[in-house]
This record gives structure tokens, sequence and C-alpha cells, in this order.
């Protein structure tokens, strides 16, 4: 018998969230969100892990890019906190 390769598992793509906020409930994400300038934040909306809502300004598939933009964003001391949250 020919011995068969086990198929490798399809490899999801890391995302690069720029997270602005991170929160315990939905309801304070939510009113975060609202009050964030989309001048400022075009993408901003929300990821849930591990039981916490994480405000992210925007999301890359190129972390080169998020850092970039995470890099400017640092520039306006509301978002000098910012950091890179990658999920899978």
């Amino acid at each position: 018998k020919k011995a068969v390769a086990p198929k490798p598992a399809a490899v999801q793509p890391k995302m690069y969230h720029i997270v602005i906020a991170s929160f315990p409930s939905e309801s304070q994400a939510d009113e975060f969100i609202a009050g964030v300038d989309r001048n400022e934040c075009k993408h901003v909306s929300k990821v849930v892990r591990d039981g916490k809502y994480r405000i992210y300004a925007d999301k890359f598939n190129n972390r080169e890019a998020a850092e970039s933009y995470m890099a400017t964003l640092r520039s306006n001391p509301k978002y000098k906190d910012a950091w890179l949250f990658i999920s899978r």
C-alpha cells in the first residue's frame, strides 16, 4: 500500500488589529465606538476575544502596514497607547 500524505490544514491568515481601547462589556465598547471621530479612525470596530471587547481603529492583513498605521495613530495623544493585536 502507498502511504497517503495528510493534507495540510488550511492556514488562517493573520489579522493585525490596531487596538485603541478594551472593555469588559459590550455596552461600554459600543459607547466608546459612538464617541470615536470617524475622520481619525474610519474603520473603527470591535473584536471580541477572551471576554474582552477590544476596539480597533483599523485592521490589516499585513504587519508592516499595520505597524506603519499604528505609528501614525500614536502621534495623536488620544491614541498614544494604541497596540497591535494579532489574531488568526
